[in-house]
């Protein structure tokens, strides 16, 4: 499938403390620095949306809200993911009495333009007798939950007026600190093998 890479990114999801979490914790608690070390800031426009703290050397950037910390890799590669992957679990050593919901993985790839190949895996008797009926279908989604490890793969693929997406969320919710951190460190290859299985799966469906 002609997708491109969109949207990757680690999150996870627990009871941060944004009065540590500052520009300067972020770099301390998520990126491990000294706290010598300079870090770009970007604030936000519209003097509401969190800012973002961006690594000065490994493409990263982070940014937390009241339940997640978002680390997204700058350029969508798995060895730019892995950085962020690292920064995640350097967060969760280093803040271990946080309390903690889930962490999870996205990897994600779009298009403009409404693929034939990704509307033949959305195309669904549903939307014929829609049609019929004379209603119009704005957009298709399908999602499927799929087993991984100790967690889930959370497979969405969707066609729209804005194009043609798949997202893979790698998810695993838990309450311990160990077990999320063991999520997010598990090689890198195995998460790109994993990927490239499903898209092989999808392309030959």
């Amino acid at each position: 499938m002609d997708l491109e890479p969109r949207d990757w990114s680690v999150v996870v999801v627990a009871r941060w403390n944004l009065a540590i979490l500052t520009p300067a914790g972020i770099g301390k608690y998520v990126f491990g620095l000294p706290a010598d070390v300079p870090m770009e800031v970007l604030v936000p426009m519209d003097g509401l949306s969190p800012y973002i703290v961006r690594h000065p050397k490994d493409g990263i950037r982070a940014k937390t809200e009241q339940l997640r910390l978002l680390i997204e890799p700058e350029q969508m590669n798995y060895d730019t993911l892995d950085r962020a992957k690292q920064a995640a679990v350097c967060a969760l050593t280093l803040l271990p009495v946080t309390p903690v919901v889930a962490a999870g993985i996205n990897v994600g790839f779009g298009s403009p333009e409404p693929l034939e190949e990704v509307l033949r895996l959305l195309d669904s008797d549903i939307d014929r007798e829609l049609t019929d009926a004379t209603f119009t279908v704005a957009s298709r989604t399908v999602v499927r939950s799929l087993k991984h490890g100790d967690g889930l793969l959370n497979v969405s693929i969707s066609v729209g007026e804005k194009g043609s997406r798949l997202l893979c969320n790698f998810h695993r919710q838990s309450d311990q600190h160990e077990h999320l951190r063991d999520w997010l460190g598990a090689p890198v290859a195995d998460i790109r093998s994993t990927v490239e299985r499903l898209f092989g799966a999808l392309h030959t469906s």
